[in-house]
């Protein structure tokens, strides 16, 4: 039994090339894109100077890579999942405090919403009583 765990552990070598993430940093930081780099540019890039075979593999392991990286917020992908694709700077790890502040402002806003239409509401019930007392004098 040993043998056969030692043959399998021989059988699997180590890839030639970086992970799919790092060489589509790679790929970004050398286009110098302002938009970002498009999904056809990175992978002419990457297939271009890393020992990677094309096909579909390489298309979904890209995809999958760049997916993943969104995810981790290490790629931004400012028009979409199917569009450019671009490096988050490393100070810009405060959307949690952006969305946090959006949300306590949207809250104040709806509560202050609430407060003006309670006002108003009182406003129109003291304006028909008002009139009444008035006709009643006249």
């Amino acid at each position: 039994m040993a043998t056969t765990t030692e043959a399998k552990t021989k059988s699997k070598k180590a890839p030639e090339h970086p992970s799919y993430e790092s060489m589509i940093i790679a790929a970004i930081l050398s286009l110098k894109e302002r938009k970002g780099s498009s999904r056809p540019a990175i992978k002419k890039y990457v297939l271009a100077n890393f020992k990677v075979a094309p096909g579909a593999h390489f298309d979904s392991q890209i995809s999958g890579a760049i997916r993943r990286g969104a995810a981790k917020d290490v790629f931004s992908l400012p028009k979409g999942l199917s569009g450019t694709v671009k490096l988050v700077k490393p100070g810009k790890k405060t959307t949690e405090k952006t969305a946090e502040k959006k949300k306590t402002s949207a809250a104040s806003k709806k509560s202050a919403s609430a407060k003006k239409t309670s006002a108003k509401k009182d406003k129109k019930k003291a304006t028909p009583a008002t009139q009444a007392t008035a006709t009643v004098k006249a």
